[in-house]
């Protein structure tokens, strides 16, 4: 963000830092956070936290759509467009 800001937008440190990013995104917040809520969520830990153990699944589902967004902002950078049949209609 910082770097895009001071006018680095086409650097190479800046396409390098997205693409970590992204890595870094996918395995602690898509992966490790989807097992750690689904162990949570199904543990006794889980049950004793009542009603409120209901608001780790729209947590993870805001995850999984902030990962589709990157994958879709990687796609467009790397010249790989929409995925297929998700084109906008003009």
């Amino acid at each position: 963000w910082l770097l895009r800001l001071a006018g680095y937008r086409t650097s190479p440190v800046v396409t390098i830092c997205e693409v970590l990013f992204a890595i870094v995104f996918f395995f602690t917040r898509f992966v490790n956070l989807t097992i750690v809520f689904a162990k949570i969520f199904l543990s006794e830990e889980g049950l004793a936290m009542g009603p409120f153990r209901y608001l780790l699944p729209p947590i993870l589902i805001l995850q999984w759509y902030w990962m589709w967004k990157i994958v879709q902002a990687l796609l467009r950078k790397f010249g790989g467009g929409a995925p297929s049949g998700l084109e906008k209609k003009e």
